[in-house]
């Protein structure tokens, strides 16, 4: 069995202290200090070295998979969906759709509804309306014959492009390419008066879609706005402010020859409010009114996660319907859960952290290996040198189902899962503790052998891990500095206390401190202040008060070295 492709693994830890010495060292860099301050460019070291807020994290955030039902193939072979399917990728028809997908084909292809599919990021929202439209397509038989029967509907471009290239024109094009549907894109980027060598040449500098084609993009991918005014396609992708073009300008009239409109799809429906809803629901109207007069059009709105109250499903059901002028029944969610087998297996071991450390060490010398056998043998070779009870071997599977089996029953693991599937994004070094109450630097370590240990353990190769996890990082730079103004006599820099961070008056002493400021291409100081008479403030007082900047060090106090 061939070894699967493994990621890149990095350690969370390590990767904040790199980042805070990356940062620091750039805001020093773009925060020069002359020469002639020591005692302040030493100060802003420091203080930099002990801030703790240039990169927080790393934070942990569980990614569970979304519960799975029937494959594309079950509901063919049901009769629900049309026997073309069966050209497609053999993995995509064969994998069970997550529950949501398969809600929204019944929804649309059996009841005729009009729906919401508001899940998370990531969630296959794509393939909820472009089965059933698919579907419709396909039973309708029209290879051959031009005229769009369906429009969808992005806010953004890079939202159009970014589904044409990964969803739709594989699907399309590609793998039921012989059913001769067809698929334009029709937007600004689609340049006037260029021809389909032109496009074709520009996509196919895209490696992915020089992956799919090879040199030639087949022709029922209409790329030029020619090609699409002369044979308007089956499915046209769009935004809403071309659409309005394409609907006002009478040289746009043949695109919508024999024009047949049977689904209406808007991405990112959540995007739309206040004036702009306002338009392109009369615009939708317009659409409606010239291209679906008989009511038969199929509408599906798609959007992030909107709220799981039955109010909140209301208010999304009503303005769907205000939006495309046409009742919508129900809106589709989803929720992520935790693995199966973390819900079916009962706990039986807990690995202790010095355990999982080993154990770690053991997954990185091992998962390069090519042979599947020769990675199991190293493993349980390993395993038991090591006095770890974790041995795996069974007939046909590889390291990562096997250790997904086994894992699956060690409590470590199933309180980390509840943790964040309960509580949600979670500090490491807090997580850490409350799993391996052990020690702070052994907790986070054993913990990030865990996460990556169960982020290997998989099922299949197509399938969620174990523990779906990913780590965040957030950086910020500094606010701006302040100094406490101090006597030359006693302080040749004029200058101390200096904090990277907005504070006009000291809580403990009380004292004034005022903004410092910076020449970035020489580093000489200087600092804000409002003055009034004799009398310096470091923030505005009202009227009569002005706005100065002064030198930290006034010129004819000092020589500049050579």
């Amino acid at each position: 069995m061939p070894a699967q492709k493994d990621p890149i693994e990095i350690d969370p830890v390590e990767l904040q202290k790199d980042l805070h010495d990356r940062m620091q060292r750039y805001l020093l860099t773009a925060l020069p200090i002359h020469r002639l301050f020591p005692k302040l460019r030493a100060q802003a070291s420091a203080e930099l070295s002990r801030n703790n807020t240039l990169v927080r994290g790393p934070y942990l955030e569980a990614l569970p998979d979304y519960p799975k039902t029937k494959s594309i193939k079950d509901l063919v072979d049901a009769g629900m969906l049309h026997e073309g399917f069966r050209d497609m990728d053999p993995k995509v028809f064969n994998r069970p759709l997550h529950q949501h997908q398969a809600e929204a084909i019944q929804a649309v292809v059996q009841k005729n509804e009009n729906i919401v599919v508001a899940t998370g990021t990531g969630s296959g929202k794509t393939e909820c309306f472009l089965f059933p439209l698919i579907d419709s397509l396909l039973k309708a038989n029209i290879k051959g014959r031009p005229g769009i029967r369906a429009i969808l509907v992005y806010p953004l471009n890079a939202l159009a492009n970014d589904q044409l290239y990964s969803r739709i024109v594989p699907l399309l094009a590609k793998e039921l390419g012989e059913h001769g549907i067809t698929v334009g894109r029709y937007t600004g980027q689609t340049t006037q008066n260029k021809q389909r060598s032109y496009f074709q040449n520009e996509y196919l500098a895209n490696p992915m879609i020089k992956d799919l084609f090879g040199d030639e993009i087949p022709d029922n991918w209409l790329l030029s706005r020619d090609e699409m005014l002369d044979t308007p396609p089956h499915v046209l992708v769009t935004n809403y402010a071309m659409l309005e073009h394409l609907l006002l300008l009478p040289k746009n009239a043949p695109l919508f020859q024999n024009a047949d409109l049977q689904f209406l799809v808007l991405d990112e429906l959540h995007t739309y409010a206040g004036a702009q809803a306002s338009e392109v629901s009369l615009l939708l109207r317009k659409l409606r009114n010239r291209y679906a007069p008989e009511n038969t059009l199929r509408c599906i709105g798609t959007s992030a996660s909107l709220g799981d109250s039955p109010q909140a499903q209301k208010d999304v059901i009503e303005f769907a319907t205000r939006l495309f002028g046409f009742p919508f029944s129900q809106v589709i969610t989803a929720k992520r859960e935790s693995h199966y087998l973390l819900e079916t297996e009962a706990a039986k071991t807990r690995l202790a952290p010095e355990q999982w450390l080993e154990l770690h060490q053991i997954l990185q010398s091992v998962r390069h290996l090519q042979d599947e056998q020769e990675r199991i043998t190293q493993w349980n070779d390993r395993t038991m040198d090591a006095n770890i009870e974790l041995l795996v071997e069974k007939e046909g599977e590889s390291l990562s189902q096997l250790l997904c089996t086994t894992l699956a029953s060690d409590e470590s693991v199933r309180e980390v899962s509840d943790i964040l599937s309960k509580e949600g994004l979670q500090s490491v070094a807090n997580l850490a503790q409350r799993v391996f109450p052990q020690g702070l630097e052994l907790a986070e370590r054993a913990l990030a052998g865990l996460v990556a240990i169960g982020a290997y353990a998989r099922e299949s190769s197509s399938s969620f891990p174990l523990l779906p996890a990913r780590y965040h990082l957030f950086t910020r730079g500094i606010e701006e500095a302040t100094i406490e103004l101090a006597h030359s006599d006693h302080h040749e820099e004029n200058a101390v206390n200096l904090r990277f961070r907005r504070e006009f008056k000291d809580p403990e002493t009380d004292k004034s401190r005022f903004r410092l400021m910076t020449c970035r291409k020489c580093g000489e100081l200087y600092f804000e202040a409002f003055e009034k008479g004799q009398h310096i403030i470091p923030e505005h007082g009202g009227p009569g008060w002005k706005r100065s900047v002064f030198w930290l060090k006034p010129k004819d106090s000092y020589v500049i070295p050579a």
